[in-house]
């Protein structure tokens, strides 16, 4: 496998550009513009700040002033485009053609750089926040999710906040508190551009130092610090008429740089990774009480947590949790099998080449570690990293995170009993 060329290269302004060249094999290119700044930078005042702020860049910008001479401009240029805001950084995107990515970059550029951020602008928009917020607890999945993160972190710290904030500060946001976000959060120093797929470097860069010559140098924002979660087992119940009980779970998991991430992601495939992952063969195939059921790793720059969740039929449910736990506390007690880490490694290997073929999945694969600051990691080193993964280091890593109390667990659904829960992951997961 011929290893991935990239490139990080400064602009004039200090402004820092990943290249991600495709070469002429590849029919599309790629641009993403990354604040690295999410919800997670945000003080109580402001909650949902930065997810707001993604939107008012799309409501128009100096040469762009509305958000329909956006979106006709792109659509135009047969672009693919949108945005998101995470816990930890704010990326803004566009895929086109390689002929239509000049004019891609200073569409982006403007709407990044010189939004027009106006009261009227935030007055309309508020109502389509406050709608998301509302769809979001509409959906048991979502809302089970929604309550690991002060469940895991507490609501006294970013980090146990959702990320599209609350009622409250969304009704009460300011535009002076987006303005003054924006500048502390999106200036150079805070900022990254990627360039991925089939493009000509110089008159691309040519024309990314030309569009961002008047962005604020800024000041960089410190690096967050290392967190862990509240000690002790945790649970929370939300009784809401559903068909099925919805439950997220979560332990402690593992940062970008963490020397155990390719095990703890290794470990997320075998227990809910695809059809042949065992927490699907146990509740779908054998018990027959689900439809969606996983489990991923979660990482970020300071921290990881690893989830496990499914929506289980309610006549069932503590059986059904119950078998879930033991999946669980199977992987702490014996390793796994040859056969069965050999098909992992293959399947993970198989779904991130796949991810990396269009020149987007290529810039997402680096956008995280870039965002952060951190050294770049190849996709072939990566997977090198996956390959190396032994059967007997899953099982001292399960033996070390799986236990009661490191266990946070939501459930939304009905006739919830939380001492009945808390009994069974004490007994079960020790």
């Amino acid at each position: 496998m011929s290893r991935t060329s990239f490139e990080v290269i400064k602009l004039k302004n200090g402004l820092p550009v990943l290249l991600l060249p495709a070469g002429r094999q590849s029919r599309t290119a790629s641009l993403f513009f990354i604040a690295r700044s999410g919800s997670e930078r945000e003080s109580k005042k402001i909650k949902g700040a930065a997810h707001f702020l993604e939107h008012m860049c799309f409501k128009g910008s100096k040469n762009y002033p509305g958000p329909l001479d956006i979106s006709v401009a792109l659509d135009s240029l047969g672009a693919e485009y949108n945005a998101y805001t995470s816990r930890q950084n704010t990326v803004y995107y566009a895929s086109s053609s390689p002929s239509a990515l000049p004019k891609i970059v200073s569409i982006l550029a403007d709407m990044y750089g010189r939004p027009n951020l106006t009261s009227a602008d935030l007055e309309r928009e508020r109502g389509v926040i406050l709608e998301e917020l509302r769809m979001y607890k509409d959906f048991p999945p979502d809302l089970a999710e929604e309550l690991i993160w002060p469940l895991t972190y507490g609501q006294s710290i970013s980090a146990g906040w959702s990320v599209v904030g609350e009622e409250e500060t969304i009704q009460n946001m300011k535009i002076r508190d987006l303005r003054n976000f924006y500048h502390k959060n999106y200036s150079i120093a805070n900022s990254a551009v990627i360039i991925a797929g089939r493009f000509d470097s110089s008159k691309i860069l040519a024309i990314l130092e030309k569009e961002t010559t008047d962005f604020a140098k800024g000041k960089k924002l410190p690096s967050l610090s290392s967190l862990k979660r509240r000690p002790g087992l945790r649970l929370e119940t939300i009784n809401k008429k559903t068909d099925q009980n919805h439950f997220m779970s979560s332990f402690p998991g593992f940062s970008y740089s963490a020397s155990q991430l390719p095990q703890a992601v290794i470990l997320s495939a075998i227990l809910g990774g695809g059809m042949s992952s065992r927490l699907f063969i146990k509740l779908r195939e054998e018990l027959g009480v689900a439809y969606y059921c996983f489990a991923r790793h979660y990482a970020l720059a300071n921290r990881g947590l690893f989830m496990i969740g499914a929506g289980l039929r309610k006549d069932s449910f503590l059986n059904s949790l119950e078998a879930v736990f033991e999946e669980v506390t199977k992987i702490k007690e014996r390793p796994i099998s040859s056969q069965e880490l050999f098909k992992v490694k293959n399947s993970l290997k198989g779904r991130i080449l796949l991810s990396l073929e269009t020149p987007a999945g290529l810039a997402s694969f680096f956008t995280s570690r870039l965002s952060a600051g951190l050294p770049l990691v190849s996709p072939e080193d990566y997977l090198n990293a996956l390959e190396s993964v032994t059967a007997e280091q899953i099982r001292v890593l399960a033996e070390d995170i799986f236990s009661a109390s490191n266990l946070s667990l939501s459930v939304v659904g009905e006739k919830l009993k939380l001492d009945k829960i808390e009994k069974l992951a004490t007994k079960i997961l020790g």
